[in-house]
């Protein structure tokens, strides 16, 4: 009896009907509530439907029954990591470690844990660890591969990358690993073969999918430009992240209080200006680039074509309005032109991913975008209280951009 019902459970993940694989496990379980099979296979479930809680509390089942098995401290810790508790998560992998010190797997996840942490010598040196063990074990290959890339190190890198595919060429997570990794390196071209090799596999992986959007996108110079700093910057801690950030707009200060007595640094301040423009409108004007793209066009999700076409018409009616507006010195002009470049941030996090926005973020950004059309509406009537408004909003864009960093380094 316990054999048939494991095995159909089985059988139905392999079928990916995942669903019905837990209310057929959950039904073994209240027969047998101390089937530790049964249980594990429960936690695996939990986690392919994105149930984290689920099967965080499922595994926590599993390791009070099983306090001697590294296999229940191994699952307790893939939990815990996906919970994003990731130095309780460390604890409960070392456990497995310590009690089964030749299981590769549990290497691997620990360096897993330090890529996410962007810890990428210690994730170095767990892979190499499960590599110790088995030195054809795809996750750390992929793992080891991800570190080297970080950390620059090219020539143990490509050695990695060979040995990844030799050891499973025929491996959709291997292939797209490979090719975020060119992807990094700057091989757009490889890059994109072995992201189309990874979908040719699994159609609908969506690690694939994301690579082979930025593969893409990164064909137009300016977004390959972002590309390389977004990749520079996500080899950094969130706090030196941050650093980087508050020198940049420091150095915007001291270039501005200098550009008097010295003109020519007006050019450095207007880059810095555009630069860190960018960095907050890219990602829709990825989009953008992707749905003039013949090809590209057919990765993108409904919302974010929707948000393409906004993005472009923002764009023109900001550049529109700006040069009219220096043309004819007309002030209502200068606000609505703001407002189309600046409203792109604010709608572009409600438009394109709405669930991953707290409410109280999401009603921030609508009060930014109505305070901007109230602006330019009361511009055209009265400009100096408009441009009292219109700054308002400026102010609140850049308050709105930091608050969303944030949350999402935090979330990160």
């Amino acid at each position: 009896m316990e054999s048939n019902a494991l095995d159909k459970a089985r059988l139905l993940m392999n079928l990916n009907r995942t669903a019905e694989a837990i209310q057929e496990l959950r039904q073994w379980l209240l027969q047998q509530p101390e089937d530790l099979e049964a249980l594990i296979l429960l936690v695996q479930a939990y986690i392919n439907t994105h149930e984290y809680a689920k099967a965080l509390e499922t595994a926590e089942e599993l390791l009070s029954q099983a306090p001697d098995y590294s296999i229940a401290h191994y699952f307790y810790g893939v939990t815990l990591l996906l919970a994003k508790r990731y130095a309780d998560a460390e604890q409960a992998l070392l456990e497995a470690v310590e009690l089964d010190p030749w299981d590769a797997d549990y290497f691997n996840m620990l360096g897993t844990l330090h890529n996410l942490q962007k810890n990428w010598e210690k994730a170095l040196f767990y892979a190499d660890q499960g590599l110790a063990i088995d030195p054809e074990h795809v996750q750390c290959l992929n793992t080891r591969t991800e570190a080297l890339t970080k950390l620059g190190r090219l020539d143990e890198m490509q050695s990695t990358i060979e040995d990844t595919l030799a050891a499973d060429p025929h491996n959709a997570y291997t292939q797209a690993t490979v090719g975020w990794s060119k992807l990094e390196r700057g091989n757009i071209s490889e890059a994109r073969q072995h992201f189309a090799e990874a979908l040719r596999m699994k159609p609908t992986y969506e690690f694939a999918q994301e690579g082979m959007k930025e593969a893409v996108k990164a064909k137009n110079p300016l977004y390959r430009a972002y590309l390389n700093y977004s990749f520079w910057m996500s080899r950094h801690q969130s706090s030196m992240q941050w650093s980087i950030i508050l020198g940049v707009l420091l150095g915007q200060n001291l270039v501005r209080q200098y550009a008097e007595r010295f003109p020519v640094l007006n050019v450095l301040l207007v880059l810095i200006i555009a630069f860190l423009y960018f960095t907050w409108v890219m990602m829709p004007v990825g989009y953008l680039i992707l749905q003039l793209d013949s090809y590209g066009r057919m990765a993108l999700e409904k919302n974010q074509k929707r948000l393409a076409w906004i993005t472009g018409i923002a764009l023109c009616v900001g550049v529109l309005s700006l040069a009219v507006h220096y043309w004819l010195d007309y002030g209502p002009l200068f606000l609505l032109g703001m407002y189309g470049l600046l409203v792109i941030i604010p709608l572009s996090r409600l438009l394109d991913h709405p669930e991953r926005i707290p409410t109280w973020l999401k009603v921030v950004s609508w009060l930014i975008i109505g305070l901007g059309a109230l602006a330019v509406l009361v511009g055209f009537v009265y400009l100096g209280l408009g441009l009292l408004l219109g700054y308002l909003a400026f102010f609140g864009v850049l308050i709105y951009s930091w608050l969303y960093n944030f949350a999402s380094m935090r979330g990160a």
